[in-house]
């Protein structure tokens, strides 16, 4: 975990927030020069996408952008570089399936002699670029409907709810048919630690008592869909069940109907980042509480937030290990969306904490750390493919992943115990292997089974066909 706090939670402070929110508004995410070859077929592929990504390698892992651009294409840091040369390359390169990125109402509502205005682009921030690039390209966007307004604050009162709501509305009307998502607030829950100066801020900033939220969503929500009758919309990164796992927030908003609205329902997992082989119970608790207040609809549940800051406890290497097991662990429970949180370490010396400023995978040089090179490696590996079953092995702490395609199947170990020896049993025959920063062998499982030692980092063994069967 990235925080010595009681809950587990990552401490951030307000200017922290807003500085990643702003950053998250990735105004202008131009491409290389040129279009792929197939960029229509591309283009077409994502707009025809109302729902959520396909369980399939890499469709469903994306990273969260927390970078600013106010000028067109340019990179934050000395406002020169193409963003294609930096971050741009970076993101492509991984080959994530999308992004998650704040589009704050303050940021795109502006007055005119008329009344509210909204401007996606170009200035000062240019949200229309950055979708038509994503969507040239296949990747998808979901968008993040946050925050309080300078002038206005929260939306807690009729007058605002309706203005949040309004430009709510024009973000799916501007954005239909383009693949593009949206989750509905971020972390409304979030819980008010006044120990903690920079939680507190935060709480003041993001936390809406459960009947501010469950009426921000009434007002919202049909809003929208009368926008868009097909927008999709999650709600709302909920991070209650680390610190109470009887999620009392969920089952008051159940109670109120609020969970009904949702296409789908998004869980952000900090408190489970050092170990998240034990939030499966926190999964089957929030499936089991939509299952009640949704009756004869299964409503999705994703994970559209989680990461590690390498500032104090975590080492980069246990941060690769956290991010692709999250991954693994992330698809064998059905989500169809995994998001790690974030792409690079952020850009506002004297403004966020160290440890607030070190959770991307890539530094801010754009160095990659392993956590990139692990993601990259996973995706490069495991791309088209689909989780299949875990087995069930002696120790619980064992993990072995099957995953198939349409022509191989692939197997990732690991455990949550100390490294150890182990036989795993694979239908003898070739196979290459690969280790999670992407180190590649070849070799062949005899008759009597594939005997190795797993770690806690995760090592993939693919082969032809779809009748290898694993046990252990």
């Amino acid at each position: 975990m990235s925080s010595g706090h009681r809950d587990g939670r990552r401490p951030r402070s307000l200017v922290g927030f807003a500085a990643g929110c702003i950053g998250a508004l990735l105004a202008t995410l131009l491409a290389a020069p040129g279009a792929p070859p197939a960029a229509a077929q591309v283009a077409a592929a994502v707009s025809a996408r109302a729902g959520l990504p396909d369980r399939v390698i890499p469709a469903n892992l994306g990273i969260q952008v927390a970078w600013a651009f106010n000028r067109r294409g340019r990179s934050p840091d000395d406002g020169q570089r193409p963003w294609a040369e930096g971050e741009g390359a970076l993101l492509q390169g991984a080959g994530f399936g999308y992004v998650r990125v704040f589009l704050n109402w303050p940021q795109v509502e502006r007055m005119s002699p008329t009344g509210p205005i909204y401007v996606f682009g170009p200035q000062p921030y240019d949200f229309d670029d950055m979708v038509a690039t994503m969507h040239q390209r296949g990747v998808r966007v979901l968008f993040v409907l946050c925050c309080a307004h300078p002038m206005m604050g929260k939306p807690i009162t009729d007058a605002t709810r309706g203005r949040f709501a309004a430009f709510a509305a024009a973000a799916a009307a501007r954005f239909a048919g383009k693949g593009v998502l949206f989750e509905l607030w971020n972390e409304p829950d979030f819980p008010v630690n006044t120990a903690i100066p920079d939680d507190a801020q935060l709480s003041a900033s993001l936390s809406l008592t459960i009947e501010q939220y469950a009426a921000l969503a009434s007002a919202v929500v049909p809003a929208m869909r009368r926008a868009d009758p097909n927008v999709f919309i999650l709600g709302y990164g909920a991070t209650e069940c680390a610190h109470n796992p009887q999620l009392p927030y969920m089952r008051a908003l159940g109670e109120r109907g609020t969970l009904e609205l949702f296409d789908a329902f998004s869980l952000h997992t900090y408190g489970f980042e050092a170990r998240p082989e034990e939030f499966e119970p926190c999964f089957r608790a929030t499936r089991s509480l939509l299952e009640r207040f949704v009756p004869g609809r299964s409503v999705p549940v994703v994970n559209t937030e989680v990461g590690w800051s390498t500032a104090d406890r975590v080492s980069e290497e246990m941060q690769a290990r956290n991010l692709v097991r999250t991954w693994l662990v992330g698809m064998s429970l059905g989500m169809a969306m995994n998001t790690i949180y974030d792409l690079r370490e952020d850009l506002y010396p004297g403004a966020l904490s160290e440890r607030e400023n070190r959770f991307g995978i890539v530094r801010k040089g754009l160095e990659p750390k392993p956590a990139y090179t692990a993601a990259k490696a996973f995706i490069a590996t495991l791309s088209g493919f689909r989780f299949f079953e875990r087995v069930a092995c002696a120790s619980p702490t064992d993990w072995i992943v099957i995953l198939r395609s349409d022509t191989q199947t692939a197997v990732a170990a690991w455990t949550t115990a100390a490294p150890h020896s182990t036989m795993v049993g694979l239908a003898a025959g070739p196979m290459y292997v690969v280790g999670m920063l992407g180190e590649e062998r070849t070799d062949t499982v005899p008759t009597r089974g594939l005997s190795l030692t797993i770690s806690g980092s995760p090592v993939y063994f693919v082969r032809a066909g779809n009748q290898a069967v694993a046990t252990c």
